[in-house]
């Protein structure tokens, strides 16, 4: 997780400007009754494109929070009633407002012939998890992966683009049920590269079970990406380009072929775009003051590729192989100024003003075979082998410039940082689940290994000539191989829904860390085993009424990015680490 750090004794918190407004309201039937698990949907009163989506809860109750200031208007679906919507509202920062109740009326109409549509409803409320439909939806095209984040019930997204669930950190983001090894800002980067086409669904698990891993403490989010199901070869070329303040654009071109024994599927998705963030900071430490006004600019292009094979060996044996591989350059420019003035003074010391120039690169592969069983006796088995490599370099110029009255120049200080990172994990997974006592039960074990390489060279810079800084460089290699099995066992009985599973997991790990000066050169060795159980119990009341208890320990474990962290300067005071 990212800390944003402040380079002083202490911090007073600052003010800043955000996304603090709220928005609250509830949804009723034609007998004022509330209606429970509702779609509510915020959309934009200028083009009526999708905001945010939540649900109404146990009270027909909703909230929706972290709203910039705009123009809005909430629209309602629920399953044998027509969708009813609010009227249009403003809303500036830091608003707190409560609509009137929304009422579903009945249908009036009486229909001759009925014919029915199978269609999935924007949001499915699951007994262990939330569905977000996005194939077929308003969302499925002109967005990406990241956008529809934002968009998802019960997720928040902050400024350092560090993903919360349910204001809970330690988030998991899964691709196809695997987990990315990605965060913060690696992480948006890649998920603003998957086009919104190319989203079947989004799964938000919020309280995961001993199959998954025991990492993070706000559970789990599932993309699941798109595959043709019709015989015969099938293609398509989707194209999306929008522009506000700076333009982006996206091209995906995806071909499938399939037959009774074969299922082959590609897909190449190119992608270019800008963007501007404005970012203001005022704090008061140490009896001075610090009112920072700051806009970054950022430009990315690059691509995505995946790649895959089914072959059916008959109809309970499937074998496939997929490969993913991605590559991206990103550029990033802070423009800064600070006026630095003594607390309860209007007069001006100092200005500081600062550009960081920041550019990077990243490229990601990976390649997956898998074996699938499953028969009438509702028994499957899944087994999984996964080898990846994630890289990226990113090189950073931070010149720092201190202004007097009369814009005389008091003083600089310029540096340069240069941060490659190398990542490798091999797993191999099996999972089985069959019919037991009334019940599923599930197991599993897994083996993955992982061997890192983080580089951190600083330099500062003199009249254009770098100098390596021996004390704040170094390289740091870590190595962890951890060995897991689950059990899980669910089952129901009337209205009682109950499941509980262990999870062990045995890790041992390496860290060894080789500073420019050997006396700070360090070897740390681990070797532990954890237990992580899970728990939870389900009782429907009636239609409306839930009542649900969960327990699970989870931990939160740093990301293998962040193992050896790395500086992002704004300014000689302010970076995040």
């Amino acid at each position: 997780m990212k800390n944003i750090l402040i380079l002083f004794c202490f911090l007073i918190p600052a003010l800043t400007s955000g996304q603090n407004s709220e928005i609250s309201g509830s949804v009723i039937d034609h007998n004022n009754l509330p209606v429970i698990y509702a779609n509510v949907v915020l959309y934009s009163l200028i083009d009526s494109s999708i905001v945010k989506v939540e649900y109404s809860n146990e009270t027909g109750n909703y909230s929706i929070k972290g709203i910039s200031s705009g123009s809005y208007f909430i629209g309602t679906s629920y399953v044998g009633y027509p969708d009813a919507v609010s009227p249009g509202f403003d809303i500036s920062d830091s608003d707190l407002i409560t609509l009137d109740p929304i009422r579903f009326e009945p249908s009036s109409n009486e229909l001759e012939e009925v014919t029915v549509t199978a269609k999935k409803p924007l949001l499915e409320m699951k007994p262990d998890k939330m569905i977000l439909n996005v194939e077929g939806s308003i969302n499925n095209s002109g967005s990406d992966a990241y956008t529809l984040l934002r968009q998802s019930p019960g997720v928040m997204i902050d400024n350092n683009d560090n993903i919360f669930m349910l204001g809970k950190s330690g988030l998991q983001i899964f691709i196809d049920g695997r987990p990315t090894q990605l965060n913060g800002t690696d992480l948006a980067d890649f998920l603003k590269t998957i086009p919104s086409s190319e989203i079947e669904s989004i799964e938000i698990i919020t309280n995961p079970s001993s199959k998954y891993e025991a990492e993070g403490n706000a559970g789990i989010i599932n993309i699941k990406l798109l595959r043709d199901k019709n015989l015969g070869a099938n293609g398509s070329l989707n194209t999306t380009y929008s522009i506000g303040q700076k333009s982006r654009y996206n091209t995906t071109l995806r071909g499938t072929y399939k037959s009774k024994a074969w299922n082959t599927y590609g897909t190449v998705t190119g992608y270019k775009g800008a963007d501007i963030n404005p970012f203001n900071l005022y704090r008061e430490q140490q009896g001075l003051s610090f009112d920072q006004a700051s806009i970054g600019n950022d430009s990315w292009n690059g691509f995505n590729s995946r790649a895959g094979v089914d072959y059916i060996l008959n109809e309970k044996s499937t074998f496939g192989f997929l490969a993913n591989l991605s590559k991206s350059q990103g550029h990033h420019v802070q423009n800064t100024e600070s006026d630095i003035f003594k607390t309860g003074s209007s007069l001006i010391d100092s200005t500081l003003v600062a550009m960081s120039d920041n550019e990077s690169d990243r490229a990601n592969w990976n390649i997956n075979g898998n074996y699938k069983y499953s028969d009438k006796q509702n028994r499957s088995l899944n087994i999984d082998v996964d080898y990846g490599k994630y890289s990226r370099t990113r090189e950073a110029f931070q010149p720092n410039t201190y202004f007097g009255a009369g814009g005389m120049i008091l003083s600089t200080k310029d540096f340069f940082t240069y941060t490659p990172t190398d990542i490798e994990i091999a797993t191999a997974k099996l999972d089985f689940e069959q019919d037991f006592l009334n019940g599923r039960l599930q197991f599993g074990a897994k083996v993955a290994n992982v061997i890192t390489d983080n580089v951190f060279d600083f330099y500062n810079v003199y009249d254009e000539t770098r100098e390596l800084d021996t004390e704040r460089s170094n390289d740091f290699r870590y190595s962890e191989l951890v060995y897991a099995s689950y059990a899980n066992y669910s089952m129901k009985i009337n209205d009682l829904s109950m499941q509980a599973g262990l999870r062990i997991e045995h890790t041992n790990s390496e860290g060894h860390l080789t500073a420019l000066i050997p006396s700070e050169n360090e070897l740390v060795e681990r070797s532990y085993t954890d237990l992580f159980p899970s728990f939870g119990l389900t009782y429907q009341l009636n239609e409306k009424n839930r009542f649900q208890l969960n327990y699970s320990r989870l931990i939160n474990i740093t990301s293998f990015h962040d193992i050896n962290p790395f500086r992002f300067c704004i300014d000689d005071f302010y970076f995040d680490k």
